[in-house]
């Protein structure tokens, strides 16, 4: 997480967010831990939040996750579809390994904003 941040967002378990930059351009939020099912529902609610206060395009700084399973695509998943829904995107820019691994498995790249044949990296 980028040193400049004065109040993270901690969740549950092992994550933690803020927002990271916004000036002339989408919203950047950073995470960094894990994502699983004890933090789903927070990290849900938190990024409704971002979007409402800062607009409906929000990019997801994922460098620093150790870890996602399927609760965190779901989230994802769905605030991506609700937000292009209303003319938004959710994109990740930055995935970790653990982040692309899930996202190949899952064949999920093009709905979260990730450009075709992104992989993990052997």
């Amino acid at each position: 997480m980028p040193d400049h941040v004065e109040h993270p967002d901690r969740f549950d378990g092992q994550l933690r967010g803020a927002v990271v930059d916004g000036a002339g351009g989408p919203v950047v939020y950073a995470l960094t831990g894990e994502i699983d099912a004890y933090v789903a529902d927070a990290l849900e609610d938190r990024l409704r939040r971002v979007a409402a206060e800062h607009g409906e395009v929000i990019d997801l700084d994922l460098a620093e996750v150790a870890y996602c399973d399927s609760s965190g695509l779901r989230v994802f998943i769905k605030l991506s579809n609700e937000l292009a829904a209303r003319g938004g995107r959710l994109r990740f820019v930055r995935p970790s390994p653990a982040v692309l691994r899930l996202v190949d498995l899952t064949n999920t790249a093009a709905i979260l904003g990730l450009p075709p044949g992104t992989r993990e990296e052997p």
